[in-house]
């Protein structure tokens, strides 16, 4: 079982982020969580990583595997109406949270697959993780996509 830590400040987005996370791991495979220690939620990150949404962290000597998600970075400012959303909020985070987790499903079960190519397995496991959470979803948002998209390129090109 993945530990779940929380730092919010809030103590009911705590409690919202924990559930959330703990139903959103339910789609996983056990298989693909085995060796993730915790899953830690801050409000944001500092330093060169304080514009990531989340971070995977590979087991040393010091440390467990860990997954960190940044609240402030998954929900990019948002009203925080929006949140509470039966859909908004948990796409958002699951995004984040099953990136992660294709990180560590390619560190840890892919071997001989290049380093190159983490990004894009990474990606492709959330996708297909994205479709069986949300299966219901995309039959309604679909018709959404193009502006949802535009929307993530807007926020990238702010980023940058």
């Amino acid at each position: 079982m993945v530990k779940i830590e929380n730092y919010l400040n809030n103590r009911f987005f705590a409690y919202y982020i924990n559930r959330t996370i703990k139903n959103l791991l339910k789609f996983i495979p056990q298989r693909d969580l085995i060796g993730i220690e915790k899953i830690a939620v801050y409000n944001t990150f500092n330093g060169k990583n304080k514009n990531n949404a989340a971070l995977y962290w590979e087991k040393n000597e010091k440390e467990p595997t860990l997954i960190e998600i940044s609240f402030d970075s998954v929900f990019h400012k948002m009203p925080i109406v929006l949140m509470f959303m039966p859909f908004v909020g948990r796409f958002l985070l699951a995004s984040a949270l099953y990136h992660e987790i294709g990180h560590h499903c390619h560190h840890s079960f892919k071997h001989g697959v290049k380093k190159k190519k983490s990004e894009t397995f990474a990606e492709r496991y959330k996708k297909e993780m994205l479709q069986k959470a949300f299966w219901g979803w995309r039959l309604l948002l679909r018709p959404l996509a193009p502006f949802a998209r535009y929307m993530a390129n807007r926020n990238r090109s702010e980023k940058e």
